[in-house]
């Protein structure tokens, strides 16, 4: 399976917390960096006087003791804890690397106070949420942020929405109102050109890296009656992305199939078991099997499981449930 290149934009800016919040991020800052140390104890110790591997699932199900166990657990979000037990996981993962490559293999070691200084949200809107002008952090509180730069990922709906809340301030039938629309109009073609150049690029990616590619059958029209998502599932060109793919790949000889959309979401792409109370709002899922992934790339892997291909079979193959911006907010 080849890979493709994803480039991402990373801001930084300036926090100030209060004097309570600054606590609260210390004692989240210093609850990682014993959870690491631990779960580095438990798999070094296991080792040494059993001679027994400690498994992810283990160590999650010890993070999750931890949390319930430890003082200030509460102010720990679960996404965090976890992402400090995939942090040593990668530890050992490059250590057994280097190791077989006859490399210094560099044993994974225990953090003092003055190397552990960052803990992750893996997924916004979860555990860290921007709020007005301030960043909402789970357990901590609604820090203050020094707004510097803006983020300019949807910098042309900010124009349009700016250009049009001018369209109603002018008056009806008079020149500038007639000048204000022509702007408007302008803006709205050179969104669709933007969102139909994006389909284009991507479509074309896929065709010329891949042979099979998996989609969702999804029924636009029926998905456009929430009022709530509708703009956003419009803004993510769907219908137009699936032409223009279809399109390119019959031209290049490539193959794409459609499949049934119900449940790749709530289903575990592990075992099979259904996640009955999983909402929008829960972009990770865990599942009693070991599981525990982001929500949607569960569901390209039941997207792919669908197509009839699987990714041991050694085919050039590219499973896609949807365009999805995804981030990290690290502190």
């Amino acid at each position: 399976m080849s890979e493709s290149s994803t480039s991402f934009r990373i801001f930084k800016y300036r926090l100030y917390p209060s004097h309570a919040q600054e606590r609260n991020l210390f004692r989240v800052l210093n609850g990682t960096r014993h959870l690491y140390n631990m779960a580095l104890a438990e798999r070094r110790y296991a080792w040494e006087f059993e001679r027994r591997n400690v498994s992810l699932k283990q160590l999650d199900a010890l993070q999750t003791h931890y949390r319930a166990v430890m003082p200030y657990g509460k102010h720990m979000y679960s996404q965090t804890a976890q992402s400090v037990i995939r942090q040593l996981d990668s530890a050992f993962e490059a250590f057994f690397r280097r190791l077989q490559a006859g490399q210094t293999p560099g044993y994974p070691r225990f953090k003092q106070r003055t190397q552990f200084n960052s803990f992750l949200f893996p997924q916004y809107n979860k555990g860290a949420i921007l709020d007005g002008r301030r960043l909402t952090l789970f357990g901590i509180g609604r820090v203050a942020i020094r707004w510097y730069r803006m983020m300019d990922d949807r910098d042309a709906q900010k124009r349009l929405r700016i250009l049009q809340r001018s369209l109603e301030r002018k008056k009806k039938g008079g020149r500038n109102r007639r000048k204000t629309l022509l702007k408007v109009q302008r803006q709205h073609a050179h969104v669709a050109n933007q969102r139909r150049d994006f389909a284009h690029k991507l479509s074309f990616t896929l065709v010329k890296d891949y042979d099979v590619i998996g989609v969702e059958d999804l029924k636009i029209t029926n998905m456009v009656r929430n009022k709530h998502l509708s703009k956003s599932i419009l803004d993510a060109g769907w219908a137009i992305f699936t032409e223009l793919l279809t399109s390119k790949a019959a031209s290049a000889g490539r193959e794409v199939m459609f499949v049934n959309p119900a449940y790749t979401s709530k289903t575990c792409s592990h075992c099979g078991a259904l996640f009955d109370h999983l909402t929008l709002a829960d972009r990770w899922v865990e599942c009693g099997c070991g599981l525990s992934l982001d929500r949607d790339h569960n569901a390209a892997i039941n997207i792919l499981k669908r197509t009839g291909w699987h990714a041991s079979a050694g085919a050039n193959v590219e499973c896609s449930e949807a365009h999805a911006w995804s981030g990290s907010l690290r502190l």
